[in-house]
């Protein structure tokens, strides 16, 4: 009915842009011109969001989070600008900023969809502050009806971080029956396996997996301590160095810190 509703206004106006632009051809540009005009103030979130996603990915983050904060104070911006926003914030530790963006957009008008999608990015929000379970618990709560390839990787993730590896397996097993082709679900199945004790298996997933080439540490140093529980120190050694060639995230619980120690311990054990 909305819909409807808009198409017909659409068609008022133009009859009646049309009506002043056959009676008097400037005014008719006018209008034309300020109506343009005001389509691109409306538009302006959008705007600045792509403008601001663009500096993002050439390494400028300060101009990009300025730039992404114009866009979502704009009250008419879109939930998936806020959203990103709080996401970028979050992956460079402003933890609390993004966490007012997030709460501040759960408590708008937005759909449920976006509410759902919101609180995936919620989710690591809380984990980074400290509050693991809550974090564990909302994923669990959007679950049953909300299952998406993000929702699979977070999820999975986190429940490995809590220590519940039955869990964990159930969830990363149909994570990847959903979606087998992302390579962060094959990481926290290959991960479960490794916590269960079945390095077979483990070793199984991450055979694959580094065959992908994955652009993220987690998944050779994950292969590594694999390896080492089979007693292939040599190739342990080869993609704990593997690992480091990739940047470290704050949203992982890996750091380049703690592969270099891991591969010091490994090489005074062969000395």
């Amino acid at each position: 009915m909305l819909k409807i509703t808009k198409i017909l206004y659409a068609i008022l106006g133009i009859f009646l842009w049309l009506t002043v632009y056959i009676n008097n051809h400037s005014i008719g540009i006018t209008m034309l011109f300020l109506f343009a005009a005001f389509l691109l103030y409306q538009r302006r979130s959008f705007y600045y969001s792509v403008r601001a996603a663009k500096l993002y990915s050439i390494g400028l983050v300060d101009e990009s989070l300025r730039l992404y904060s114009k866009a979502a104070k704009i009250k008419s911006s879109a939930p998936r600008v806020k959203h990103s926003y709080a996401y970028l914030l979050l992956k460079n530790k402003q933890v609390d900023e993004a966490i007012k963006v997030l709460e501040a957009l759960l408590n708008s008008n937005i759909t449920e969809a976006d509410k759902n999608n919101t609180k995936l990015t919620y989710s690591l929000a809380k984990w980074k502050s400290g509050k693991l379970d809550e974090a564990v618990e909302m994923l669990e709560g959007i679950y049953p009806n909300f299952k998406t390839t993000i929702l699979y990787e977070n999820l999975g993730y986190l429940l490995i971080l809590q220590g519940n590896y039955e869990r964990a397996l159930a969830i990363n097993l149909e994570a990847y029956d959903y979606n087998s082709s992302s390579n962060v679900i094959s990481d926290n199945l290959g991960e479960t396996y490794y916590h269960l004790g079945d390095y077979a298996k483990s070793a199984e997933i991450y055979e694959s997996l580094v065959e992908k080439e994955p652009k993220f540490p987690e998944a050779y140093y994950h292969y590594a301590l694999t390896l080492i529980k089979q007693d292939n120190k040599e190739k342990a050694l080869k993609n704990y160095k593997k690992a480091l060639e990739f940047p470290e995230s704050y949203l992982s619980n890996i750091t380049h810190e703690d592969i270099k120690n891991a591969i010091k311990e490994l090489e005074n054990e062969q000395k």
